[in-house]
């Protein structure tokens, strides 16, 4: 029962649309099992061997979808329910419930519940899913429920069955009609407050990047971080700790990545022709909500390729919530990326289920320190140990590793003596504009020999952080697309 209950629960790393598709899959496929295998033995003494079989078989079916949904393969499990179940309503349509005088055929109900469900449960699968399986059983419905075509001459059950059964039919459809409309209409309901703000200021190019730079031991800018900020019009600035979950939540975040990731193709593109900003990798925060679209991959090329960006200086960044669904997917979208030359790095490392087995299996480029891990090695051995166990187990599968929260010189002195050569923190800079982030890097004297001079001159951007901006610092992992 506790199995039970997680699986209709969905898990969190899942998108709000994502978990209640989890949940209509969940549910759907438990009332197949119950139904289908109640329905078996009744076929069965009445004599309908063949009946009672197909009924045990789609119970089973249906089970497997549960097991397969259990795994994590939320689309997969989308492509069998809908497969299975139009097969088995069709074959249960033309042999088991023929239309007779004075009662016409109930089963083919089911396909207009299997129009109306695969339309909410296919909404971020791939075009011709989404539009080609509702047309397809609502067609069936239709030819079904106008045609007499059948397969046996007549009802292979007594005639009080029958009407049982054609009463449940139409009464089962139906609850899961309504179940699934409101869950679509309140899915779609236009969010209000905050949440329509953000879908206005998305629309309406309100959005603005931000640009913290990234340096070696040398005190060299070897990239920088793209973050997202948000100015309300009439509240001000909103920290990102705020509305980054609110997109989550409201199914904005595809469509908000998006936005990040044309603007940071136009912002590499501009900075091809600087020669102090060329070299420049330009790191962007992935959402597991936009990783998880189908089209991401060739959607991302083709945004490369239309702003003629090198993509060696495209750097995606991936939480360890984009791991938590789907993880063979997942690693062949990973290596598709690094097949046409983007770099791929894993954000707040050692926050979630992270683990060296799972490392192995991963194509990254690099991995993240976290900056709560940074703060915790200014107080005490334990804190230190942590990050070092991090930094060599990187560094041993050939990853670089980069430790982000850096905010003063003990942070960078104990991270140094660990082993740890990259550092991205408000000792060096804070999140700036493009036209600041250019202005500061022309304003730098070229690194000096020595490591500790080239430090000095990087440490020599803005002072430490305010209490007030505080929460800036703390959302910066999540400021990202």
């Amino acid at each position: 029962m506790a199995k039970l209950r997680l699986l209709l629960q969905a898990p969190q790393a899942l998108s709000a649309p994502q978990r209640r598709s989890w949940r209509m899959l969940a549910w759907i496929n438990l009332i197949t099992v119950v139904s289908t295998l109640l329905w078996a033995p009744a076929l069965w003494l009445q004599g309908d061997r063949l009946g009672g079989l197909s009924y045990a078989a789609a119970g089973l079916a249906a089970a497997g979808a549960l097991r397969v949904l259990a795994r994590g393969r939320l689309r997969l499990c989308v492509r069998l329910t809908i497969v299975l179940t139009l097969g088995f309503v069709t074959a249960n349509a033309l042999w088991l419930n023929p239309p007779v005088s004075g009662l016409p055929r109930s089963a083919h109900q089911y396909l207009l519940m299997l129009g109306v469900v695969s339309t909410l449960v296919t909404r971020d699968d791939l075009p011709w899913v989404r539009y080609g399986y509702p047309a397809l059983c609502l067609g069936l419905y239709a030819w079904l429920a106008g045609s007499h075509f059948t397969l046996h001459p007549g009802p292979p059950v007594s005639a009080a069955v029958y009407v049982w059964g054609a009463w449940f039919d139409h009464l089962m459809a139906l609850g899961v009609i309504l179940l699934t409309l409101h869950v679509l209409q309140t899915d779609s309901a236009r969010p209000e407050g905050l949440a329509a703000d953000l879908r206005q200021a998305i629309e309406l190019h309100e959005l603005e990047l931000h640009y913290q730079p990234q340096v070696d031991d040398q005190g060299r800018v070897i990239g920088a971080e793209a973050l997202l900020r948000w100015t309300h019009p009439q509240r001000g600035p909103v920290s990102p700790a705020e509305f980054v979950p609110l997109a989550e939540r409201c199914g904005l975040m595809p469509e908000l990545g998006a936005w990040v990731l044309r603007e940071a193709c136009v912002q590499l593109a501009r900075w091809a022709g600087d020669a102090r900003l060329r070299g420049l990798v330009l790191a962007v925060n992935v959402s597991a909500q936009q990783f998880d679209q189908p089209d991401f991959v060739p959607r991302l090329l083709a945004l490369v390729k239309q702003h003629r960006v090198a993509p060696e200086r495209l750097k995606i960044e991936l939480t360890e919530s984009a791991l938590a669904h789907d993880l063979d997917s997942v690693i062949r979208k990973m290596q598709a990326l690094r097949r046409h030359g983007l770099s791929l790095a894993l954000d707040d490392f050692g926050t979630g289920f992270s683990s060296l087995s799972l490392l192995r299996r991963l194509p990254l480029d690099q991995i993240k320190i976290d900056q709560s891990f940074v703060r915790d090695m200014a107080d005490g051995a334990q804190g230190e140990a942590i990050a070092r166990a991090i930094v060599m187990m990187g560094l041993s599968l050939g990853m670089e590793v980069i430790a982000e929260g850096v905010e003063t010189e003990t942070h960078r002195e104990a991270l140094a003596r660990i082993g740890c050569s990259r550092y991205q923190g408000w000792l060096f800079a804070r999140p700036m504009p493009a036209p600041a982030l250019l202005a500061w890097v022309h304003a730098r004297p070229a690194p000096a020999s020595g490591t500790g001079a080239a430090l000095a001159a990087a440490g020599a951007a803005p002072a430490a952080p305010t209490a007030a901006a505080a929460p800036a610092v703390a959302a910066g992992a999540q400021a990202g697309a």
